[in-house]
């Protein structure tokens, strides 16, 4: 009977012991880091190495709080492989504490990988140090493409019609609605192109970015000059963005259609120097020069019915030293040349002082521009004669 007892006994004492364990066991086990996934907001498609906002929910689903703070935070992180993927790799809890049953938003940004292609996104909680815990969000297969040119054409601002040979101001703004930016440097440049035909029919081709990068969604502003064509008509301006040795992209701008009319034709000169004696003897030949520079839009020209000469002044037309035309040395002299006279004339026969000067003439059209310095030339007396 004492021995029925004693067992009695010690079996109470070990269920006791046991009750006690489980009962600590009970305990320690209810404090568990768990959590499950509410939801996920990110883009499925981005391009390489766009900056982007992810929204993750969990809510706390174990008996532990999630604390920021200590050796052993809190914190989203990566599934990813490489764990730097999408160059974030941990998110900060917004708030603290997250008790059981409360639910923790994170947003953050990312930043796409370089290299195209269908990559992973995956996330879960984690205790630093301690252990990764609970549900995983949902796998979002995110699509990475290539960076795209694209271009809006916003403006063109060009004269309707110019003179033929005049350079004028063109100003075109487009906007980046692509993906990549527009840039000056390397191999590959972004510039403006012409699409007229001929190619070089403004003499412009090409037109630089004033400012480098032009990101998605900015303007680029593009002033510059061209130079209408030589020969009178109606011509086509339009132009377009182009990625050197890559691409033409976007829209075009509007076709300005520019009519080219003949200039007017102006007869100018200007007188620049002039060589010729003080004083001279009755009758004697004696050489002089001088030059003047075609400053109108006409060209002077030897030939025709209306040629280019040099005509004698004060008085107009005159016979004094012998001639009254001189002709052009050279044909034609374009606008802003110079052409010097050599020529040579006879001083009068009788003594005294006499007005030698000169000016451009256009025969049966007008006399113009800026004459020469008129120079007072003394005859000399005539010599007597040896007794």
């Amino acid at each position: 009977m004492k021995t029925l007892k004693t067992r009695f006994s010690i079996l109470l004492k070990r269920l006791l012991l046991l009750s006690v364990f489980l009962g600590l066991s009970t305990a320690f086990v209810g404090a568990q880091n768990n959590s499950h996934f509410v939801s996920i907001a990110v883009p499925s498609q981005v391009v390489v190495g766009e900056t982007f906002q992810t929204v993750i929910t969990f809510m706390n689903t174990g008996t532990t709080a999630w604390t920021s703070s200590g050796a052993n935070p809190y914190r989203l992180g990566t599934e990813n492989d490489p764990w730097n993927l999408w160059a974030t790799i941990r998110v900060d809890l917004s708030s603290t504490p997250i008790i059981q049953g409360q639910s923790v938003t994170f947003t953050f940004n990312c930043v796409a990988p370089s290299t195209p292609g269908n990559y992973n996104f995956k996330w879960r909680m984690v205790q630093e140090l301690i252990e990764w815990f609970g549900e995983s969000s949902a796998n979002k297969v995110i699509t990475v493409v290539p960076q795209q040119n694209n271009a809006q054409f916003i403006s063109l601002t060009a004269p309707s019609s110019v003179v033929a040979g005049q350079t004028f101001q063109a100003k075109v703004i487009f906007k980046n609605n692509g993906t990549k930016p527009w840039v000056t440097g390397g191999s590959n440049p972004h510039r403006l192109g012409t699409l007229n035909d001929p190619w070089n029919l403004w003499a412009t081709i090409r037109d630089e970015l004033q400012s480098s990068p032009i990101n998605p969604g900015e303007n680029a502003t593009f002033n510059f000059e061209c130079i209408a064509p030589s020969t009178p008509g109606i011509y086509n301006f339009q132009w377009r963005m182009v990625q050197e040795l890559i691409e033409w992209f976007g829209e075009h701008t509007e076709n300005k259609v520019i009519t080219v009319t003949a200039p007017t034709l102006v007869n100018n000169a200007s007188f620049v120097r002039m060589s010729a004696p003080s004083k001279v003897d009755p009758g004697q030949d004696f050489t002089v020069f001088m030059t003047f520079k075609n400053t109108g839009t006409s060209t002077w020209i030897s030939g025709g019915s209306t040629p280019f000469k040099l005509g004698s002044q004060n008085p107009e037309n005159n016979l004094i030293w012998g001639i009254h035309r001189v002709n052009l040395p050279k044909s034609p002299v374009e606008p802003g040349e110079s052409v010097t006279f050599y020529f040579t004339v006879k001083a009068p026969t009788t003594s005294g002082t006499y007005n030698f000067q000169w000016k451009m003439v256009q025969e049966t059209v007008n006399w113009f521009g800026t004459a020469s310095t008129n120079k007072v030339i003394k005859v000399n007396t005539t010599p007597l004669p040896c007794q």
